[in-house]
């Protein structure tokens, strides 16, 4: 299900010609994505805590605490973040620094759960799945060569490097883990990202009778409005108005790629 329906086209791919992976785990996706785009990797960008060794991709250094992205200003026409939002805590300084980064009029491609930060069957299913990763030590936190010095497999080793470490320790890292992620929905996304400069272009659901999308998982469209500036408040916004005039209506190959891509190297998450 795609809203607003009969789109053609969203993103004009000829005009994005430098990208931002934010939190780009060890720059797979990053890399496959630039590609498609017809990037050179000097404009191909994947930013996360730790280092990514990735030939393909330029790494950028993305700090946690303090939310900035080691960017300059205006510097990328389009941003993807794949099930990323969920784990951070401090969303609108986050928000504000991939405006800081994102030309005006750029892109922002997001995929996550449309899930509530509450004791939901969706919240509990979804820490369940994180849970078996973790333990599992697949997907976000599977063994990688890069994976040493991350912070995902810093929770891992701490539980089986010590062969006397018991099933209590590790279940108590886990629920602490657990405890940190901060679960929204579509819609509290969408307020977010309106307040500081977006406009929701479109957004793409899938199983939408919950039957073969159990995790909620959607992807959205936001382009930055061509006037906005880095900003340090809420703004008043027109919640869920689609602007037409600012847009071609078309739904191309760029979220369909995007999509294909990304589902074909996250089977869970």
């Amino acid at each position: 299900l795609v809203t607003p329906t009969g789109l053609q086209q969203i993103i004009d791919r000829q005009k994005i010609k430098s990208y931002f992976d934010f939190k780009c785990g060890d720059g797979t996706i990053t890399a496959g994505i630039g590609a498609y785009l017809g990037l050179i990797k000097e404009k191909i960008f994947g930013g996360d805590v730790y280092e990514v060794q990735n030939n393909a991709i330029t790494f950028v250094k993305v700090n946690e605490n303090q939310s900035t992205i080691n960017l300059p200003s205006n510097h990328v026409d389009l941003i993807t973040s794949f099930v990323t939002f969920h784990h951070i805590s401090q969303i609108k300084q986050t928000l504000t620094e991939l405006v800081r980064i994102l030309r005006p009029g750029g892109y922002l491609i997001l995929r996550e759960h449309d899930c509530k930060n509450e004791y939901s069957l969706s919240a509990k299913y979804l820490n369940f799945v994180h849970a078996i990763m973790m333990i599992a030590r697949v997907g976000e936190f599977a063994d990688s060569p890069n994976d040493h010095d991350r912070k995902n497999q810093y929770v891992l080793n701490n539980d089986y490097e010590n062969d006397t470490d018991s099933w209590t320790k590790q279940k108590s890292r886990i629920i602490k883990y657990i405890k940190s992620i901060c679960y929204r929905t579509c819609d509290e996304l969408q307020q977010q990202l309106e307040s500081v400069g977006f406009h929701l272009c479109a957004t793409f659901y899938y199983g939408v009778d919950g039957s073969s999308n159990p995790q909620k998982l959607f992807y959205a469209v936001y382009q930055l409005d061509r006037n906005s500036e880095v900003v340090y408040c809420d703004i008043p916004t027109v919640n869920g108005l689609f602007h037409t005039h600012l847009l071609k209506i078309v739904i191309i190959t760029l979220v369909i790629g995007l999509l294909l891509i990304d589902i074909s190297n996250f089977g869970l998450i």
